[in-house]
This record gives C-alpha cells, sequence and structure tokens, in this order.
C-alpha cells in the first residue's frame, strides 16, 4: 500500500510538471541530433551544446563556430573578410591621400 501511495505522488508530480503524455504513461525525451539548437549539453545525443547548437565536438577553436549555416554541428572555421587586391590596396592609399593633400591646402589657404 505505501508503494502504491508512492507511485501515485510521482505520477501526480509528473503531471505538475507536464512529463506524462495524453496515454498516462511518462514521456521520454529524445536528445537532440548534431546541428539542431539547444540551450545545454544534457539535450544533445552528443552531450555538447556549442554555439547554441549540439555539436560533435565539446568546444570549438576561436577561429571556429559550431553553428555555421550548411555546417551546423560541426566546428567550422570562420571565413575572414576578403582582403582587397594589390590594385584595390592601391586605389584606396590614393584615393585618401588626395583627400589629405585637399584637407591640407585648404587648412593652408589664408582666410
Amino acid at each position: 500500500m505505501a508503494l502504491l501511495g508512492l507511485l501515485l505522488n510521482i505520477y501526480a508530480a509528473a503531471q505538475i510538471i507536464g512529463v506524462v503524455n495524453g496515454f498516462g504513461a511518462l514521456a521520454t525525451f529524445t536528445p537532440y541530433s548534431d546541428g539542431q539548437s539547444c540551450v545545454s549539453d544534457s539535450e544533445c545525443a552528443s552531450t555538447h551544446c556549442v554555439d547554441k547548437v549540439c555539436c560533435m565536438q565539446a568546444s570549438c577553436a576561436a577561429s571556429e563556430s559550431c553553428n555555421l549555416p550548411g555546417h551546423a554541428g560541426t566546428c567550422t572555421r570562420r571565413n575572414p573578410a576578403p582582403a582587397l587586391s594589390v590594385w584595390a590596396q592601391a586605389f584606396v592609399g590614393t584615393t585618401l591621400l588626395v583627400f589629405a593633400l585637399r584637407r591640407l591646402s585648404r587648412a593652408s589657404r589664408p582666410r
């Protein structure tokens, strides 16, 4: 009789916190696979929640991320910003030099 009372208390507590499904059985939690959104390690089958997605590795290197589009669930190197070509660098440098010289020439004119 004491066992039945204990089971009823467990069942009632489970209903309160919402882990009993509509058929009266305890609902089972299926861990998320790699690449799915998560909040904590316990939600993931891999037990690694990195960058808010389930990830194969426990952590990623500083230059990597586990939530990049097309690569979610795997630590992947983030692409740096594209570098300017030599010609683009020369153009930017020349443009800045022209603006600086114009400003200097205006500042040196008597008013």
